[in-house]
C-alpha cells in the first residue's frame, strides 16, 4: 500500500503508531478519517473498534472503491481487517502491520480463512 494515514487517539496508541512506517495524525481521528477517506489507499485507526466502526460508518461507499482499513487495540496485540478485506487490501494491511509490531492479524475473510481466491 502506498499511502497509508495511521490514526490514534490515546497516548499509547500513539506510541503504537509511531512504531509504523505511515503518516500518523493523533488525534480528531474521526475528521482525520472522513476528511482523507477518498485520497488514500488504507488507514491504520489505533483504537477500539467502535469508535473505528463509527469514524468509517458515514463515510463507507463500496468494497471495490473505500480504502482499506485495519484496527489496532492501544495493547498492540490486535490488528483486525475491518473493511476492504481482499479486495481493497485490509487483509495484507493488517498482517503486514502486525507483522511490524509482533502483534496478531486478525483477518475474517471467508476464502482467506479457506486459502481460496475470493469470489469477486
Amino acid at each position: 500500500m502506498n499511502d497509508v494515514i495511521t490514526c490514534s487517539l490515546t497516548a499509547a496508541g500513539a506510541a503504537i503508531a509511531r512504531r509504523l512506517p505511515y503518516e500518523h495524525r493523533s488525534g480528531q481521528l474521526v475528521a482525520t478519517v472522513r476528511r482523507q477517506w477518498s485520497e488514500v489507499d488504507g488507514f491504520v485507526l489505533v483504537c477500539a473498534t467502535g469508535v473505528a466502526v463509527r469514524a468509517i460508518s458515514a463515510v463507507l461507499g463500496a468494497k471495490t472503491t473505500d480504502p482499506a482499513v485495519v484496527c489496532v487495540d492501544d495493547g498492540g496485540r490486535w490488528v483486525i481487517a475491518l473493511t476492504g478485506g481482499h479486495a481493497g487490501g485490509a487483509n495484507d494491511l493488517a498482517r503486514e502491520v502486525a507483522g511490524l509490531l509482533g502483534a496478531e492479524a486478525v483477518v475474517t475473510t471467508a476464502t482467506d480463512g479457506a486459502s481460496v481466491p475470493g469470489l469477486d
